[in-house]
């Protein structure tokens, strides 16, 4: 192994076939600029067994967090707060987002591209980009259940809302009682939402007693009098007048 751990051609040979076969290389070798470059060029992760001197180079960290975003989190404090770098690296994987500087977490641009690669990276953002429309929009759009990091002011958004709920139903848990109180955005919401049983169980109980609202989505494909009258989320609430009005329908 020592024999191997300090030569450098074999070293060469062998992080370019598995990058990460840089761990076993000796101190001497992670310090060697060629060496770190095919490593890294084959497998972003093996920045992490670079020297701090070669984790702070703006090449070598470019080219791992290319081919793996999470490298970032092996950069140098210095390169974790670079443009370039990031932006490469949450193109690659939007999560690695946490590992940018403070200050890359409040770029619009970069986060913009972490939210649209993965939605999830908006948990990362600051407060005044989890409060920018564009970026949670993108964020939402791509996973619903990213609408738990917005504001509360974009929690209540019927557009953002809307995006959120057509890819998973289960956003519906991070708006506020003032929204599920709204009827037209009640209505509204259950005509674009992914499964229909699960977002009438988010509806405000106070809804079932508006038989305005009741009329409403009874026009809403996938939505009936005998679907609402079987619905045991919701079956102890409906008034008298309400259900009579259903079985008026039936």
């Amino acid at each position: 192994m020592d024999n191997f751990q300090n030569n450098y051609a074999r070293v060469l040979a062998v992080v370019t076939q598995d990058g990460c076969a840089l761990v076993y290389a000796s101190k001497e070798l992670r310090s060697n600029y060629t060496i770190v470059l095919a490593a890294v060029t084959q497998s972003g992760y093996a920045l992490k067994y670079a020297s701090k001197e070669l984790q702070n180079d703006y090449t070598i960290v470019l080219a791992a967090v290319k081919q793996c975003g999470w490298a970032l989190e092996y950069a140098s404090k210095e390169l974790q707060n670079n443009c370039t770098i990031v932006l490469a690296a949450v193109t690659q994987y939007g999560y690695t987002l946490q590992y940018a500087s403070d200050e890359l977490r409040n770029n619009y641009d970069i986060v913009l591209a972490a939210v649209a690669q993965n939605g999830w990276a908006l948990q990362y953002a600051s407060k005044e980009l989890q409060n920018n429309y564009t970026i949670v929009l993108a964020a939402v759009t791509q996973d619903g259940y990213t609408l738990q990091y917005v504001s509360k002011e974009l929690q209540n958004n019927l557009s953002i809302v809307l995006a959120a709920v057509a890819q998973t139903s289960y956003a519906l848990n991070y708006t506020s009682n003032t929204f599920k109180k709204d009827p037209n955005n009640m209505a509204k919401v259950l005509s674009v939402i992914n499964k229909i049983n699960i977002g009438i169980r988010y509806v405000h109980p106070d809804l079932w007693k508006n038989a305005e609202f009741i009329n409403k989505i009874l026009h809403i494909p996938g939505i009936n009098a005998p679907k609402l009258i079987r619905c045991k989320a919701i079956q102890p609430i409906l008034p008298p007048t309400i259900l009579d009005l259903l079985y008026e329908l039936i």
